[in-house]
Formats: structure tokens, C-alpha cells, sequence
């Protein structure tokens, strides 16, 4: 860090220790004793909406495979169909080229 944003820094917390000192004590310890468990429960809220959304992500994302596996089936029978109707084509060509 610069000096001055050190100086910026060192200025900016006596700023609020000033306003602090004027609040009743009751408040600043309230503040101090209770303020960091609200702030865990928000971040932790937080954390499961975010966690929740991945989960979606994935269920989707499943759903997706899912419908892809049906594609890729019907893509496989139609080959299949495509492969026989040429080997019995060709068959039948080859038979007729020898007669």
C-alpha cells in the first residue's frame, strides 16, 4: 500500500470510531456481539440461493442428456435402417452385374 492510501485508511477509521463513540454503548456492543452472526446467517442465505441454482443447473442438465440419449438412438436405429438398405443394394446390383 501507498502512504497515501494508508493515510486514506487511518482517516476513514477514525472517521467511524468518532461516530461510534457518539452512539450509546448498549448499541456498539450490540453492534459488535450480534453483528457478526446476522452477517454469517445473510452470507449463508446467500450461499444456499447460490447452491440451489447449481443444482437446477444439473437437473437440467440431465434432463438434457436424457433427451439426447433418444436422439442418439433414433439416429442409430435410422443408420442401421440407411446400412442394410445399401448392403441389400448392393447385393442385389452385384447379382445383377454377374448375370
Amino acid at each position: 500500500m501507498t502512504p497515501e492510501q494508508i493515510n486514506l485508511f487511518l482517516t476513514s477509521l477514525a472517521l467511524i470510531v468518532e461516530r461510534i463513540g457518539t452512539w450509546p454503548l448498549w448499541t456498539t456492543l450490540l453492534m459488535i456481539v450480534i453483528g457478526p452472526w446476522i452477517l454469517a446467517m445473510l452470507l449463508s442465505y446467500w450461499q444456499m440461493r447460490r447452491f440451489e441454482a447449481v443444482v437446477r443447473m444439473y437437473e437440467c442438465n440431465v434432463d438434457l442428456v436424457k433427451s439426447y440419449e433418444g436422439l442418439a438412438r433414433d439416429l442409430k436405429d435410422v443408420v442401421m435402417m440407411n446400412t442394410e438398405a445399401m448392403t441389400r443394394l448392393g447385393d442385389r446390383l452385384a447379382g445383377r452385374l454377374r448375370a
